[in-house]
């Protein structure tokens, strides 16, 4: 028993210590391929925002630009099934801070903040992700039910918080206009 306690124990700290960072399709790489050119002219450190699109129909993670630019969009009806996927430019284990203890999904309504949801623990994507989806409203649905009855402009932020008490970090922005 002692044996497999130990085997178990062993394949888990391997697992998340030797993992490797998911792969990044196309149209993921060519978000912050700019950035990557751009990297020498600017002061040291600087890295880019990720991105977050969206779109009526799932955003394949490893598709290609002309597979995914077609599919998405920036305007929609308020209680429609949208998803939103976010792109990093580095997987969450890999940034400066290390891997967040908390995320925050913010819900900025024209250019105030609205709603937010804390994710953490067992809830939080894996270190080796740079990318996921969230589905809307489902995700954030409680924002969805205060929102006003006229259009609104949404802006959505993913922050990261490496502690409980640490300075936060905006990893992505995105937006794109709730009609009702």
């Amino acid at each position: 028993m002692k044996a497999l306690l130990l085997l178990m124990a062993t394949l888990l700290f391997a697992k998340h210590s030797f993992s490797q960072p998911q792969p990044q399709g196309e149209f993921h790489r060519s978000l912050f391929k700019k950035h990557d050119a751009e990297k020498g002219k600017r002061h040291k450190g600087a890295e880019p925002l990720g991105a977050i699109v969206f779109s009526t129909e799932e955003i394949p993670r490893l598709g290609s630009i002309k597979e995914i630019e077609p599919i998405l969009g920036n305007e929609f009806r308020r209680y429609q099934c949208v998803w939103a996927r976010i792109f990093l430019p580095k997987h969450l284990g890999a940034l400066p801070d290390g891997m967040p203890k908390r995320i925050a999904y913010r819900m900025i309504v024209d250019g105030k903040f609205h709603y937010q949801k804390i994710l953490a623990d067992d809830y939080l994507p894996l270190p080796e992700w740079s990318s996921w989806m969230i589905q809307l409203p489902d995700a954030l649905q409680e924002g969805y039910d205060k929102l006003p009855p006229e259009p609104v402009r949404l802006r959505l932020e993913v922050w990261a918080n490496p502690e409980k008490d640490g300075a936060e970090r905006l990893l992505a922005v995105g937006e794109c206009l709730l009609q009702p």
